[in-house]
């Protein structure tokens, strides 16, 4: 141990020393980091490390859905206790989803016919799993860092799921307040929640909002020409500097804006994109989403698959006049062939659409029965 002038001490280590350290600590070890409940996604960015993650996108993505979905999996799967906290929705809208994931039906039946249920092992699984949901209005800066703490000292908690991030900063926030000042709190927050997470040994997960297009300038559009979220629409940067993990994910089909719009290959699909992983790689992952039960699986494709998939979402539809030859010029013969293809189909459906009112007249008009 050697002292300074200031009396801050310091130790210099040898290299031998801390991997003998890193190879008999079982709490060092990677083998030690929580699963987030999707295989590929660990491989990705190596499990979920103690520290602050973060789960982001645009309005209407899946950031809740995701959340509870990688919950569900890791308290039912992998038998991992973990607390929800929110201060958006009820209770009840929580538990229809968790039903929906557990039965995969839709969130509809579960809503209006839960008794109706089939699969009762399946719930009985979600009965049994150490899953804790806390759902508190008005959560405060100050609660919810003794929230954390202390479902975490009562219930031995792993993982925290903070929904609605911004939500929780803003809305609790006085209302003279400038957003300034709205800002410098979460990126506050953001860093008392990341230092108490690496105290409590825990990973904490934070969902939050993105800034909207509608808020983006003529010229970031232009530059970007794309609907797929970066680490610059954050409103916060102190959320993306403190966090370990920063996850990104985008539903291409929401916005309609490729090719392959019409291909069931593009349709449910929720890319992941690790935007900042700050002890290993970066990259994107593709799972499936499914819109009435809200369940998100990974789907089965090989890696070649993922890329061919991945360069055909960033094909942009073309505008009307548009020459496809020049468009796609690295596509050849058949594949080609199918983008014109679903250019033609989009065209008709958009000229049947523009139509429907006439053709409905004239079916009334000629006394027909439309067919089923």
């Amino acid at each position: 141990m050697t002292k300074t002038g200031n009396n801050s001490e310091f130790e210099a280590c040898k290299v031998s020393t801390l991997l003998q350290k890193l190879y008999c600590d079982s709490t060092l070890s990677s083998q030690n980091r929580l699963t987030t409940g999707y295989k590929y996604m660990d491989r990705l960015i190596d499990g979920l490390p103690s520290g602050l993650v973060v789960i982001a996108g645009r309005t209407s993505m899946g950031r809740t859905s995701l959340a509870l979905n990688m919950a569900y999996r890791q308290s039912v799967y992998a038998k991992i206790p973990v607390a929800f906290i929110s201060q958006r929705f009820t209770e009840r809208i929580y538990l229809d989803r968790l039903q929906a994931l557990a039965t995969n039906a839709p969130v509809e039946k579960v809503r209006w016919d839960f008794t109706d249920i089939k699969d009762k092992d399946a719930i009985r699984e979600l009965f049994e799993a150490p899953l804790y949901l806390i759902v508190q209005k008005y959560l405060n800066y100050k609660a919810i860092l003794e929230c954390v703490e202390r479902v975490v000292n009562e219930k031995q908690v792993k993982v925290v799921y903070i929904n609605n991030f911004q939500t929780i900063v803003s809305d609790t926030m006085y209302p003279a307040m400038t957003v300034d000042s709205l800002i410098d709190t979460s990126a506050l927050l953001s860093y008392e929640l990341r230092k108490l997470a690496h105290k409590l040994g825990i990973t904490i997960i934070a969902i939050s909002d993105i800034v909207s297009e509608s808020n983006d300038t003529d010229s970031d559009i232009s530059a970007r020409d794309t609907h797929w979220p970066s680490l610059d629409d954050f409103d916060c940067e102190g959320l993306v500097n403190s966090a370990n993990v920063v996850l990104l994910i985008h539903r291409p089909e929401f916005y309609k804006d490729c090719c392959f719009y019409y291909s069931p290959n593009i349709r449910n699909i929720m890319f992941v994109n690790a935007a900042k992983n700050v002890s290993g790689p970066t990259g994107t992952i593709a799972l499936h989403f499914d819109h009435k039960s809200l369940v998100i699986t990974q789907p089965h494709m090989t890696e070649e698959e993922f890329h061919q998939l991945e360069r055909d979402i960033m094909i942009p539809l073309p505008n009307a006049g548009d020459d496809l030859d020049d468009l796609v010029p690295e596509y050849e013969g058949q594949e080609k062939e199918e983008i014109k293809a679903w250019h033609r189909a989009q065209d008709l459906i958009m000229e049947m659409s523009s139509k429907s009112d006439d053709i409905k007249r004239l079916v009334e008009k000629l006394g027909l029965e439309p067919d089923n």
